[in-house]
C-alpha cells in the first residue's frame, strides 16, 4: 500500500496492489478503514468497494480519502493512522494488510522571493545533523532500544530532523521517528559510484527506487538525497541522474527530491548540482536550493564570527532559495574514547556471557571489563 499526502492536510490518496496469481480475470469486495494508531477502536473512515476487477499479474486499486476531522501528524504532535484494507470472495476475507501513515504536508515554498520550508503550512526551520548510519554490537542494524534512543536524545538537543548520511536509512528509526515526532531526510548510499558504467548505474537506480518505495509512507521522511557532496559531472551522467530523479520523482510525486548536497557554487543561479524536483511538479530545476558545507570547521563559536546583524559567520541575504548550511563544524567535538572502550566492553559480555572474553583467531582471549566498571546500565545477557 503506497498512502500518499496531499497539499490538502486531511485528504490522502491510497495505492493499493492486488496480484491475482492465476490466469483468470477475478472480482473480489475490498473493504477500507483508517483506526487511530493509538486507539484502533476509533475508525475515521470506512468504505466498502464491491466488485473490484482484478486482472492477472499486479494490480493498482486507487482510493482518495478524507478525513476532515483528522489530527495531524508533525513534530510535536505525531498523531498517526492506520489504514487496512480487507479483500473478500463474497463475505470470506482471503487477504488484508495494513500501513501506518501520518496526516501532513511538507513543502517548500516561495522560491524566487522569500524562500522557506513548510510543515502544514506553518514556517520551519530545519534543526538537523548526520547520522552515519553505524551502530554497536553488529555495526549496520540498530536494535530497537538504539533506534528510539537516537530519536529521542536529538530531539532532546533541540533537532527536529536527522540525515540518514551516506547510508540508506533503517526502517526500525523511521518507524520510532514517526512515533516520536523527528523528520529525515534520506540518500540511498554510494549512488554515484555508479560513474559511467551502465551495470553500476543500473543498480545505483535500482538501489534508489527500492529505498523510495520501501520508505514512501513514513510521515518522518520529507526529502530525499540522492548523492552526499557531488561534483560536477559530464554531460552524459548528469542526464543519468535527471532520468533516475525523474523515476523516483513518478514513484513518490509527494517529496522534494535533491540531486547533491553541498557545492552549489552561487545563489540565485541555474546549477546542475542544484538539481531538484518539487512535491507535486514534475520540471528538473536548477536552482532554488543553496546547500554548502563547512564540515572542517570552525569547530567552536568565536564571538569574532559576529560583528554586526549583517556581517556574522554564514551571513546571507539570499532569500530566493532555501540556504541549507550542511555538515557545520563536524569534527568539533573529539571522541570519547574511555565511553567507546566501555561500551564495547559491556555489549561483548553480552554476546559472550560464558568466557567473559572474546575470541581474537588464534590469540589467546583478552579478558573484557567487569560488566559492573562499565558506564552503561546493568542488563542481563
Amino acid at each position: 500500500m503506497y498512502i500518499q499526502n496531499t497539499p490538502a492536510l486531511t485528504e490522502v490518496n491510497a495505492a493499493i496492489s492486488v496480484r491475482n496469481s492465476t490466469a483468470t480475470e477475478t472480482h473480489r469486495n475490498l473493504d477500507i478503514s483508517v483506526a487511530e494508531r493509538r486507539n484502533p477502536r476509533i475508525v475515521v473512515f470506512r468504505k466498502q468497494m464491491t466488485g473490484v476487477n482484478i486482472n492477472p499479474g499486479d494490480n493498482t486499486v486507487p482510493l482518495q480519502v478524507s478525513v476532515p476531522a483528522a489530527r495531524l501528524w508533525d513534530v510535536e504532535q505525531p498523531n498517526l493512522y492506520i489504514f487496512k484494507g480487507t479483500l473478500k470472495n463474497d463475505r470470506q476475507a482471503t487477504d488484508a494488510a495494513e500501513q501506518t501513515f501520518g496526516f501532513r504536508w511538507f513543502e517548500p515554498t516561495g522560491i524566487g522571493t522569500n524562500a522557506m520550508f513548510r510543515l502544514n503550512g506553518k514556517r520551519i526551520v530545519l534543526r538537523t545533523a548526520i547520522s552515519w548510519g553505524f551502530w554497536p554490537i553488529n555495526g549496520i542494524v540498530p536494535t530497537p532500544e538504539l533506534a528510539e534512543r537516537q530519536i529521542r536524545v536529538a530531539k532532546e538537543m533541540g533537532l527536529n530532523m536527522l540525515n540518514f548520511h551516506r547510508a540508506i536509512g533503517q526502517p526500525s528509526v523511521f518507524e520510532k521517528a514517526d512515533e516520536l515526532g523527528l523528520l529525515y531526510f534520506e540518500e540511498p548510499g554510494n549512488y554515484r559510484s555508479g560513474g559511467s558504467d551502465p551495470f553500476a548505474q543500473s543498480l545505483a537506480r535500482e538501489k534508489l527506487l527500492r529505498m523510495v518505495r520501501r520508505d514512501r509512507n513514513h510521515p518522518s521522511l520529507v526529502i530525499y538525497n540522492m548523492i552526499n557532496e557531488g561534483a560536477q559531472t559530464p554531460e552524459a551522467i548528469t542526464q543519468v541522474h535527471e532520468q533516475d530523479m525523474r523515476a523516483a520523482h513518478t514513484l513518490d510525486p509527494s517529496r522534494v527530491i535533491t540531486r547533491t548536497s553541498a557545492w552549489a557554487k552561487g545563489k540565485d543561479v541555474e546549477d546542475p548540482i542544484k538539481m531538484n524536483m518539487r512535491p507535486f511538479d514534475d520540471k528538473v530545476y536548477l536552482n532554488g536550493g543553496y546547500d554548502f558545507h563547512h564540515a572542517g570547521g570552525p569547530a567552536v563559536w568565536d564571538q569574532v564570527f559576529y560583528r554586526s546583524p549583517k556581517d556574522y559567520y554564514n551571513y546571507t541575504d539570499n532569500s530566493r532559495e532555501i540556504v541549507f548550511w550542511g555538515e557545520e563544524g563536524a569534527i568539533s567535538t573529539p571522541p570519547r574514547l574511555e565511553k567507546i572502550k566501555a561500551a564495547r566492553g559491556f555489549y561483548l559480555s553480552i554476546l559472550f556471557p560464558e568466557r567473559g572474553t572474546i575470541p581474537s583467531g588464534n590469540k589467546r582471549p583478552s579478558p573484557l571489563p567487569n560488566r559492573r566498571s562499565c558506564n552503561a546500565p546493568s542488563r542481563s545477557p
